[in-house]
């Protein structure tokens, strides 16, 4: 089984921050240890006009037949595990950089089972996340945390699993991908018309480091934490996504074999 993560990320702050201090020394230094498990960062290096700055802007109700094409883009670069893509930095590139990844995984990362799309404020314990895809089916899975807003059962985009059958079709298919809305929403009303449903995946969310000392989260093998916490102090606001990841990556390493 091979397992490839694509994970949105910026080189705008505060998210290069939070990838460089918080992931890239946590979890991502785990998935060396393991053969079958590789990693992209997806980057918008910002060459294309921005359509939407808002996510607002992304967020609408499936009752119109008339949607935006998706499309992918075109590679900038490839270097230390991230791929730079020639979009732009609205909301929108989310989509198209996942669907950019999805290609690049197809033609390079040829023998993948399944790809797992995040972004930079989640944390990922790569041995139990091998062992639930272990147990999960390796075809049709579309699996993560479920919601239900604007009319669609979808899986969270901080934790979208797919098996390779379901990359394939999303990739030949774009067009039919409705990208003016936000990706995760996007992903999920397309595959909605292929009778594909989210398989729900609960994952927890920490928002102190007392969160992170919770047990629960140990003991049931969690394979995905979400982190992404903004706090505001004289008027500046502050992201504690590095924080709560080291104190997790610590607590993981400590209670290894707890059950």
């Amino acid at each position: 089984m091979r397992v490839v993560f694509l994970i949105v990320s910026s080189s705008d702050q505060p998210y290069a921050r939070i990838q460089h201090q918080g992931q890239e020394n946590t979890w991502i230094k785990d998935t060396s240890i393991y053969e079958n498990v590789d990693y992209r960062y997806l980057i918008s290096n910002g060459s294309k006009p921005l359509r939407n700055a808002e996510l607002s802007e992304l967020h609408k109700y499936s009752n119109s037949s008339v949607i935006t094409p998706a499309r992918r883009n075109s590679i900038s670069s490839n270097h230390s595990n991230t791929l730079v893509i020639n979009s732009s930095r609205g909301w929108e590139s989310i989509l198209s950089n996942t669907l950019t990844g999805f290609k690049w995984a197809l033609e390079l990362e040829e023998k993948f089972d399944f790809i797992i799309r995040t972004n930079i404020s989640s944390y990922w314990n790569v041995q139990n996340t091998l062992e639930l895809l272990g147990a999960l089916p390796k075809t049709k899975l579309y699996a993560g945390h479920e919601l239900n807003v604007l009319d669609t059962r979808f899986v969270a985009g901080d934790g979208i699993i797919l098996s390779r059958d379901l990359v394939e079709l999303i990739s030949s298919r774009v067009s039919e991908i409705d990208s003016g809305v936000i990706d995760d929403v996007a992903i999920g009303r397309f595959l909605r018309n292929f009778k594909i449903n989210p398989r729900h995946i609960p994952r927890p969310i920490v928002q102190t480091l007392f969160d992170c000392h919770n047990l629960d989260i140990y003991r049931n093998k969690t394979h995905q934490v979400r982190c992404k916490v903004e706090r505001t102090l004289l008027g500046k606001s502050y992201r504690l996504d590095v924080g709560l990841m080291k104190s997790l990556h610590r607590n993981f390493k400590k209670h290894t074999n707890l059950s």
